[in-house]
């Protein structure tokens, strides 16, 4: 089993970009923390993180099995070390009237809209962004 320092280099450099994007939006704010036995531990930043996180730990254990040729389990747990969790500093919250980042708004819609959702990307949109109206393009 890797240490935490050999987890947390391969994670960074290889495995969270390798993720598919449901998994990546959901992970990437995490880190890990230790490793206890054969469980590697990873922090999320609050308990919302944690169980919207716990249906697609899977990826991220297949992708670190491989890359290590060893069997990787993952805990996940919430991040209780303030300012501590994720791999970057949380964004400023944009000023009013200026939209956020677009890669913002796709993790948005990723992580509200799901398989088994009723409501459509075009719905979820019309619910964060009040008053908008859909604009077909050329």
């Amino acid at each position: 089993m890797p240490d935490r320092d050999l987890l947390t280099q391969a994670w960074g450099d290889l495995i969270l970009a390798s993720l598919p994007a449901p998994a990546k939006a959901r992970l990437r704010t995490g880190r890990f923390t230790a490793v206890e036995g054969d469980t590697a531990i990873f922090a999320l930043p609050n308990q919302p993180h944690v169980s919207n996180a716990e249906g697609i730990k899977s990826h991220a254990e297949d992708a670190l099995s491989a890359h290590f040729g060893t069997k990787v389990r993952i805990r996940l747990v919430v991040d209780d070390t303030p300012g501590q969790a994720g791999s970057s500093v949380p964004a400023a919250p944009a000023p009013r009237g200026i939209p956020p980042a677009e890669e913002e708004v796709e993790v948005a819609i990723e992580d509200t809209v799901s398989a088994d959702s009723q409501n459509s990307p075009e719905d979820v949109v019309q619910s964060a962004f009040p008053g908008a109206e859909e604009v077909d393009t050329p």
